[in-house]
């Protein structure tokens, strides 16, 4: 296999859309792009949340037995309702 170098490189034409086509492509995605970041930081919140808390409820030092949960009807048992 052949080692790329900066020669091989040097001589390739790269074309790159004028400056008003760039532009408007981020003004179009940089929303997008802007909502993927925070749905990955909350992500990330989650996953320590619940990394957190997980060990603490199978332990049985966090109890949930008190709290008012709501389920939704796809999970309610027919023998319970």
């Amino acid at each position: 296999m052949t080692n790329l170098s900066k020669g091989k490189f040097s001589g390739i034409k790269v074309t790159t859309p004028p400056i008003e086509l760039r532009q408007k492509f981020h003004k179009k995605t940089f929303e997008v792009f802007e909502q993927i970041q925070i749905l990955i930081n909350s992500n990330s919140n989650l996953i320590q949340t619940k990394n957190s808390l997980l060990p603490r409820l199978i332990s049985g030092k966090l109890s949930v037995a008190d709290l008012d949960i709501q389920f939704p009807p796809s999970m309610v048992d027919d023998k319970a309702a």
